[in-house]
């Protein structure tokens, strides 16, 4: 597959997680695409022994810069063909 660097890293919707930049080869983050994410997550040991006390929190989804979707926003004006702009439609029909 041809490699068009339409990664993560170049992403509008990237947000580098704090002291993340020290580690350019590794680099993490969180992708901002869409609303945070509810996820169940390990409090610790729970009040029996062999359980755990479980917890929810709202998080924005994991990634890593070289990870890729197929929503990719690199921040620049988008063409569509064949796009008009409402300026140039006329607003009533030609008979």
């Amino acid at each position: 597959m041809k490699q068009d660097h339409r990664t993560c890293r170049t992403c509008t919707f990237f947000d580098i997680q704090k002291g993340a930049a020290m580690n350019l080869k590794n680099l993490a983050g969180n992708c901002h695409r869409y609303p945070p994410q509810v996820q169940i997550v390990p409090l610790g040991p729970g009040p029996q022994p062999g359980t755990m006390q479980m917890g929810v929190q709202s998080n924005f989804p994991p990634v890593q810069a070289e990870m890729w979707c197929g929503e990719h926003d690199d921040g620049l004006p988008k063409v569509v063909p064949g796009f008009r702009p409402l300026a140039e439609v006329p607003s009533s029909p030609e008979i």
